[in-house]
């Protein structure tokens, strides 16, 4: 048990594995035992030749007092540290949430500016190809082609991504993922050498593995639906169809619309899409499939099967 030697009264404080040094002497002064007896009992101690045993104990229980205080310093210490960590991190994710926001601001600028130019070079487009009878064909479709891959080629601000990347061997159906392309996460349904088809929402699409990332576990009201539909769950792609229905319309009125939805449809990573033209007369057919093959970012056009209209 601790002992205040100042007050020779007990602290009520247990340290375990130390012991005590001895304060038989004081007390005993303290209560009135005579100075002639005292004498002689320390006269008695230090003829002894463990008598300095009670200043080793003295030494090793003032260290030992120093440690504690010395303990207590370093706890606090580190608890203000980790206050300061703590805040540290809460300003850090403040931060990146006010700067995802803005870029997400920019970006949604940016698009909706590419998608207007690309609106308006149409337009200039058609406006040429009506007047202009005296170019040659060829240089002309040189030439617009040439514009709208310029604007295709325009860089709209990405989103950071702050994840690690999947490992190789959990590239497998059934976990959970997120894709930096569309800024979604997902649940893996099948994998096809290079190829991982992943059902977001939705949604099903298709990434190569290097656009793979550890997602944040799913919550328990998300469901893995069994077919893609026209509509994401997800912010970066809540407007985005993976159809579009023209019939009825001329290819003037329907190329600005085709035009928007290859936009989107781009810009949000989603391939394949179907665009629905009827078959009339074949004009519209023709003047959109047309169209299509002069867009640089179209790899293939292809018809509907037969169970589907051909």
């Amino acid at each position: 048990m601790d002992f205040d030697e100042k007050t020779l009264a007990p602290t009520y404080r247990l340290i375990i594995g130390v012991a005590g040094n001895s304060n038989a002497f004081n007390i005993c002064r303290r209560f009135g035992m005579p100075d002639m007896i005292l004498g002689r009992a320390i006269q008695l101690k230090n003829e002894s030749p463990l008598h300095n045993m009670e200043e080793v104990m003295e030494r090793l229980n003032q260290q030992s007092r120093d440690l504690n205080k010395e303990k207590d310093r370093v706890d606090k210490t580190l608890h203000q540290a980790e206050e300061l960590k703590n805040s540290l991190e809460d300003a850090r994710d403040e931060f990146y949430r006010r700067k995802d926001s803005i870029l997400e601001k920019a970006r949604e600028e940016a698009e909706n500016m590419k998608r207007d130019l690309r609106v308006q070079s149409e337009t200039i487009i058609k406006e040429v190809k009506k007047n202009d009878y005296a170019l040659n064909k060829n240089k002309l479709g040189d030439k617009i082609s040439d514009i709208r891959g310029r604007i295709d080629g325009l860089a709209v601000p990405g989103r950071e991504n702050r994840r690690d990347p999947l490992p190789q061997d959990k590239i497998r159906k059934g976990t959970y993922v997120y894709i930096d392309t569309i800024d979604s996460e997902g649940t893996i349904v099948s994998v096809s050498r290079n190829q991982v088809s992943v059902q977001c929402g939705l949604i099903q699409v298709k990434v190569t593995p290097d656009h793979l990332f550890k997602a944040k576990k799913p919550k328990k009201q998300d469901k893995i639906l069994p077919y893609a539909h026209k509509k994401t769950m997800t912010r970066s792609v809540a407007q985005v169809h993976t159809e579009l229905n023209i019939i009825g319309k001329t290819v003037d009125e329907a190329i600005p619309e085709v035009d928007r939805f290859l936009n989107d449809c781009f810009m949000a990573g989603i391939s394949p899409v179907r665009i629905i033209h009827g078959k009339g007369t074949g004009s519209l057919r023709r003047g959109v499939q047309d169209y299509l093959r002069t867009l640089n970012f179209v790899t293939d056009v292809l018809g509907a099967d037969p169970t589907n209209g051909g």
